[in-house]
């Protein structure tokens, strides 16, 4: 009786499967997703990105302040991984990136002028503490990439502290500027759309674009290449297992499902990293914007037992080339 129930519930869905996409929040999706096909629903949902699990459970619907409509974000009950949904396709990236990106960012008017590196890198776009994190593991001189660079501003900072400094970065608007007017070579484009050479970089930082890449288990392994043997990688990227993500829900401003595709926790990037890197250190923090946010929730001791359990809104991973 209540799988008939179900499966006439189904049928109602069959013109409107997003209603059923709100439907499946906080259930296991494999029983349902079976009677949706037999209803004649095709959810596309079905398959894990990464591992191509059929079995996904609906974390957040669209809604709220960082979940626009026809957006949800789907977890794999197999390998883990956190994906927003519909993943975007390759056109609408390149849409995305180089005309609403560019719209959402004023500043680029207001940096045309020399003093913008003096004013912009002791303000928002300092980037001291995340090399901090890699001169430990990797001096200047040596060659540096930073992936996902818009500006430039930390490739700059880099070549400050004697590093050879490079950049990509997929919006053409950003990647002009930062040859322009900081004097760096930034390639436009992905990863594996810039050609490097093998063995080229001694160090990559990836921070807060990780989770932009369509495939980021695919880009470790071109990360891989253009990395030297023994060469340094940091990542930073949002981190789905926060005290504030849990906390705030979908009102958690790294939840954004316009342009972050993949939400990791620290289980899931060692997973995406373990073929081709060796861990040298985890680490987490609030980063550039959240210190206040937690400080209304959390006491300073607590704000450090948080970071020190690896919930903070950043999590932060140093690695090694194998």
């Amino acid at each position: 009786m209540e799988l008939k129930r179900l499966n006439d519930k189904l049928h109602s869905y069959r013109e409107n499967p997003r209603l059923f996409l709100k439907m499946l929040v906080g259930r296991s999706s494999a029983p349902w997703l079976f009677l949706a096909h037999e209803a004649g629903i095709r959810l596309r949902l079905a398959t894990c990105p990464h591992c191509d699990s059929h079995t996904v459970s609906v974390e957040y619907r669209d809604g709220g302040a960082f979940i626009p409509q026809g957006k949800f974000v789907l977890k794999c009950e197999r390998c883990h991984l956190v994906f927003t949904y519909p993943i975007p396709t390759t056109s609408y990236l390149d849409r995305y990136y180089n005309t609403e990106f560019n719209n959402l960012v004023s500043d680029l008017k207001r940096l045309e002028d020399e003093r913008a590196y003096e004013h912009y890198s002791q303000g928002t776009c300092n980037r001291s503490r995340e090399l901090a994190f890699i001169t430990p593991y990797a001096k200047p001189p040596g060659r540096l990439l930073d992936i996902g660079c818009s500006w430039g501003f930390m490739a700059a900072q880099a070549r400050d502290l004697g590093f050879e400094a490079h950049g990509t970065e997929l919006s053409r608007g950003y990647s002009d500027f930062g040859r322009r007017h900081l004097g760096i070579d930034i390639r436009s484009g992905s990863i594996e759309e810039c050609n490097w050479p093998d063995s080229f970089f001694d160090v990559l930082t990836l921070s807060h674009s990780f989770e932009h890449f369509s495939k980021p288990w695919e880009s470790v392994r071109e990360l891989a290449r253009i990395l030297k043997p023994q060469g340094v990688m940091l990542i930073i990227v949002p981190n789905y297992n926060s005290y504030l993500r849990r906390r705030l829900g979908t009102g958690w401003r790294w939840l954004n499902t316009s342009n972050h595709y993949y939400h990791f926790t620290q289980e899931v990037l060692n997973n995406v990293l373990a073929s081709h890197f060796d861990i040298l250190q985890w680490r987490s923090e609030e980063g550039h914007y959240e210190d206040k946010t937690i400080s209304g929730f959390l006491e300073p001791a607590e704000r450090s037992a948080c970071y020190q359990a690896i919930e903070g809104s950043e999590l932060i991973v140093i690695a090694r080339k194998k």
